[in-house]
């Protein structure tokens, strides 16, 4: 629950928030905050309840870029959150789904693999609050896509770099199914160990289809879990 005022213009801005914010006792009078430029000629406020976090982390204004950009903006209650634009909607179920049980599902494996700390600073709860209240035609605007986040950065970095097309992280299991670990497979899916926990048939299908597309996931979920059996001598109860 939270109230946020503003003014531009008169030099006594600070007061007139203030004031403002003083007014909306019932949007929680806890936990305020302000901020007005060097003439004060325009000033913003906050005020919030804090008694669900009570730490800063839902303090506002929030400043960007050493300040070079202050806003104050009402969060959004999730549970009840509805999206009439498509580009929103869409986006919704991305965070739900692809984002939670894939991306950083692999991404912490990945790292961990590695010894790193991996910190996806986009994923900070404000950030993804305040781009939920971003209108689509500025997250999309004439096929240009993350184009808030292009226009924000742009000062900041090569005028090429947007230029490059993006390139994913995808595991090029294609190019490995048809590579040097092709002979590996199909010997996998022959031995005993194979056997053990497969109907041979549908090994078969697997082996005459290394190399298709379609049975690409496939494939690579059996040899994993088969090269896993046989690493640790498992037995199939039958």
């Amino acid at each position: 629950m939270c109230g946020i005022a503003g003014v531009i213009g008169p030099k006594n801005t600070p007061f007139i928030v203030q004031d403002m914010v003083a007014k909306m006792k019932r949007r929680g009078p806890d936990s305020n905050g302000y901020w007005q430029n060097n003439d004060q000629s325009y000033c913003i406020g906050h005020t919030r309840l804090a008694i669900i976090d009570l730490s800063n982390d839902g303090a506002q204004p929030t400043h960007i870029r050493y300040k070079e950009l202050s806003i104050v903006f009402n969060t959004i209650n999730k549970s009840k959150l509805t999206f009439s634009q498509p580009v929103n909607r869409f986006a919704e179920y991305e965070v739900k789904n692809y984002l939670l049980n894939t991306l950083l599902r692999d991404s912490d494996a990945l790292s961990m693999a590695g010894s790193l700390e991996l910190r996806p600073i986009f994923l900070d709860h404000k950030i993804v609050e305040f781009s939920f209240l971003i209108g689509a035609n500025l997250k999309l605007r004439n096929d240009l896509t993350k184009s808030v986040l292009k226009d924000a950065t742009k000062d900041l970095l090569p005028p090429d770099f947007f230029d490059k097309k993006e390139k994913g992280f995808i595991i090029p299991l294609f190019n490995w199914l048809n590579g040097s670990i092709r002979p590996q497979i199909i010997e996998c899916f022959q031995s005993d160990c194979a056997l053990q926990f497969f109907n041979p048939k549908y090994l078969k299908v697997l082996v005459d289809n290394v190399g298709s597309r379609s049975y690409t996931a496939k494939i690579w979920t059996v040899f994993v879990f088969l090269s896993w059996a046989k690493e640790y001598n498992l037995k199939a109860d039958r």
